[in-house]
């Protein structure tokens, strides 16, 4: 795999904030009047996004570290630099659930579900295993089980490259059937209970592992075999075939899925080919580079704006619509994700990877020491 053939795939960018802000939709719509209730509960069917997001996630991480990953040190490398990204705002976030768990526990607010707050899932938050099969809530930030997740797949990442080199694509597709029929059966011995195992939160690490493999997949078949296409229209219209099949809800999970992985599996191959084409959407990059950031603050406006501000202040006068701060929560969202990702996130990212940098020296220097010992 060479640096040529890694793309910054735009397309991948965009729909990946797109299904961010139709995420922040879903959870914003649950605080307002009867019709959006009502489009929170249809948003539902929507779930497919987030395989999509998960399925994108590992198809970038192929094409960024599968041909990095060759000894332990490159193996460290590539953990400490995952935990690097999705931790420190992770722990951010969660901190602003500490204190609204505190404020719940003395009783300044009220909460119908207070054993989402309780210490135990405090420390699966902490240990990132909220999303492996080890509690039955979402607690603190409900949506930081897709970085559980997401961990659980990047500890699970080179055992996947592994298997790549002693089998090649053959053994990705052996593996991600055998996943699929593992998860089928858990579910239906109700091991994981969920109707499907397509919408597994608190296991969703072993819905993600699989994604993870189809997005391997998917890199493969680009990087190796790729298709000419002419335009973004393609991929555009896959992508838009798979939301009607979606909110139409006349099509099987598994279809739905396919759909979704030939739309990335089209849109790559253009990137790959002909980056140029996507030159178009340059002007959202700086608000899809976010995307991550957008996904992990809306919770936190979600119980600020929404909870206090909408349903104990506005919604009462009843002089501003739920529109309107629905659209201020959307606003709000990205201003702070693109604000921590320059003011917080960078800067913790950067001292985590100086720190294992000093420590990985450290350890250099007392290696170098002890070999330089005469042997008695």
């Amino acid at each position: 795999m060479t640096e040529k053939a890694k793309p910054h795939f735009g397309l991948f960018a965009v729909w990946r904030l797109i299904a961010a802000i139709l995420v922040m939709i879903y959870h914003f719509s649950a605080y307002g009047p009867e019709f959006y209730q009502a489009l929170n509960i249809g948003m539902e069917r929507l779930t497919p996004m987030l395989d999509m997001f998960f399925i994108i996630s590992g198809l970038l991480i192929w094409f960024h570290y599968a041909d990095r990953i060759q000894n332990w040190q490159s193996l460290r490398v590539f953990i400490v630099r995952r935990l690097a990204r999705i931790y420190p705002l992770h722990l951010v976030t969660l901190s602003f659930f500490c204190v609204v768990a505190l404020a719940v526990h003395f009783g300044v607010v009220s909460t119908a579900d207070p054993e989402r707050y309780s210490l135990v899932e405090l420390g699966r938050e902490l240990l990132l295993i909220n999303a492996w099969g080890t509690g039955d809530v979402l607690g603190y930030n409900y949506v930081s089980w897709s970085l559980s997740a997401e961990w659980f797949a990047y500890l699970a990442f080179p055992l996947i490259v592994f298997i790549y080199r002693r089998n090649g694509l053959i053994g990705l597709v052996t593996l991600l059937l055998c996943c699929v029929a593992v998860l089928e059966g858990a579910t239906k011995l109700e091991l994981m209970p969920f109707p499907t195992w397509l919408e597994a939160n608190t296991w969703g690490a072993y819905r993600v592992l699989a994604d993870f493999v189809l997005g391997a997949i998917l890199a493969d078949c680009i990087l190796r075999h790729p298709v000419k296409v002419k335009s973004h229209l393609a991929p555009w219209g896959l992508f838009a075939l798979s939301m009607i099949m979606m909110i139409s809800g006349v099509s099987s999970g598994y279809l739905t899925i396919a759909v979704i992985a030939l739309s990335l599996y089209v849109a790559g191959c253009i990137d790959l080919v002909s980056p140029e084409k996507g030159r178009y959407l340059r002007p959202l990059m700086p608000v899809a580079a976010v995307s991550f950031g957008m996904y992990l603050w809306h919770p936190v406006l979600a119980v600020t704006l929404l909870g206090f501000g909408w349903r104990h202040i506005l919604e009462p006068m009843q002089t501003v619509p739920f529109t309107a701060i629905l659209i201020v929560g959307l606003i709000a969202s990205t201003i702070v994700a693109m604000i921590s990702a320059r003011q917080i996130e960078q800067p913790m990212r950067a001292m985590i990877l100086c720190l294992a940098e000093s420590r990985k020296t450290k350890r250099q220097k007392a290696s170098d020491r002890a070999s330089a010992i005469p042997a008695e």
